[in-house]
């Protein structure tokens, strides 16, 4: 019942992986055995601690909680008492420490005993209903949930459809977006097979559906992990993003229905993004994306292949992939030749060379006015051979000539 704006009621579902896969992610978070031909672990989860830890965490499995995927500060006892030192008019001084429930915020340990104290346990906005039958499990939520709709092109290979899933996805903390890290220590992984070939869905379909659907709290970052790689679908399509049902009612707790998905892509391609046919703009830099953008307002780091995009409301955004040449070239240049020529995007400098940039350099950096393209040689000529426009080369990271080679010499005794 949301007629009022202020409430939502979700069944209050278990968290769980399929027992299969929870079992063989937990043996090889023991013995670290990395044959596939015995393991139903995905290889996502094994290459990756923060959702390898997950298989051993039953509070980072299956679905998240708002408080997980936001980082809202739920289960905290913050304060605020006068200041004996200040004068005539005291400012108050607060601050948070952890705490289990409601009770345990006015323990001494906590600082919530002073007289004037005033503190609160911040609650996750979803709740357990209790006035219920025992037999069914609710919970009040103020604050809404989306169900992301994602699909992959549908490709063919000797007359059998190639699959994606099992496939994952994971909380992201805003800090560590388009990386590796995902939500860190804090992850939560949701892991979705792909539909039993006995299952209700399979035989309507006639076919061994991958998942394509799933509910997470509004307003979060989510990166999607497929089994396969997904670049090699780009041949027979886009790829679609969608949330489903926001165009009946308005969010619960929210102004609008907004989440930003990654996805990362193992081999060098090109993304575009469009909207009802219309291509998006997206950012250049990963701090660009923000829920603030518009539907289909995207971004692919050059480093990682990790795309962000966001979506808000009901239209679906259509992701197409462009195949594209990537090379590793090296050039040796003096640091202060390299600098007086080119602007260089302050992302990609090793902090090697942090003593060496001027202090406001990150803060003047203008993306689009940088000189690289249309100054430096290599590149200009790099371009010529190619036979491309010099503005589609971007340097994506710079190191010291000496590491390179100690990179090198390691790879050889290795």
């Amino acid at each position: 019942d949301t007629s009022d704006g202020s409430v939502l009621y979700k069944a209050d579902v278990a968290r769980t992986w399929p027992e299969d896969i929870l079992e063989d992610c937990q043996a090889y978070s023991i013995n670290y055995d990395d044959d596939t031909a015995f393991s139903k672990c995905p290889w996502f989860i094994r290459a990756n601690d923060y959702l390898l830890d997950a298989a051993n965490d039953a509070s980072r499995r299956g679905y998240a909680t708002h408080s997980q995927a936001l980082d809202l500060d739920v289960g905290r006892c913050s304060w605020s008492i006068p200041d004996p030192d200040a004068s005539p008019l005291p400012p108050p001084r607060s601050g948070s420490r952890p705490c289990s429930d409601s009770s345990d915020c006015w323990k001494k340990k906590w600082g919530c005993d002073q007289a004037n104290a005033v503190c609160e346990c911040v609650q996750d906005p979803c709740q357990p209903l209790h006035n219920v039958s025992a037999n069914r499990r609710v919970q009040t939520c103020t604050k809404d949930f989306v169900t992301l709709k994602f699909t992959n092109p549908l490709k063919i290979t000797s007359g059998s459809e190639v699959l994606f899933a099992p496939a994952a996805i994971s909380t992201v903390r805003r800090e560590t977006m388009c990386s590796e890290a995902y939500f860190q220590d804090d992850t939560v992984v949701a892991v979705l097979p792909n539909y039993p070939v006995d299952s209700e869905k399979a035989q309507f379909l006639e076919r061994w559906p991958s998942p394509y659907v799933f509910s997470v709290p509004n307003g979060g970052i989510y990166h999607i992990d497929y089994t396969g790689d997904v670049t090699a679908f780009s041949a027979e399509g886009d790829y679609g993003f969608q949330l489903l049902g926001t165009g009946s009612r308005a969010p619960v707790g929210d102004t609008d229905f907004a989440i930003i998905v990654t996805v990362k892509f193992l081999q060098p391609c090109k993304l575009l993004f469009y909207v009802n046919g219309r291509k998006v703009n997206g950012g250049v830099r990963r701090t660009d994306v923000t829920l603030a953008r518009e539907n289909g307002f995207g971004f692919q780091h050059a480093t990682t292949k990790i795309a962000a995009v966001v979506l808000k409301g009901s239209e679906e955004v259509r992701m197409q992939a462009l195949q594209v040449v990537q090379v590793s070239l090296a050039i040796a240049v003096d640091f202060d030749a390299f600098f007086a020529d080119n602007l260089i995007d302050p992302a990609a400098i090793d902090n090697e060379f942090a003593d060496l940039v001027p202090p406001d350099y990150a803060a003047d950096y203008d993306p689009n006015g940088g000189n690289i393209v249309k100054q430096d040689p290599f590149v200009r000529n790099l371009a010529s051979v190619l036979m491309i426009d010099p503005a589609r080369i971007k340097v994506t990271n710079i190191v010291p000539g000496n590491r390179r080679r100690l990179r090198e010499g390691r790879r050889l005794l290795e």
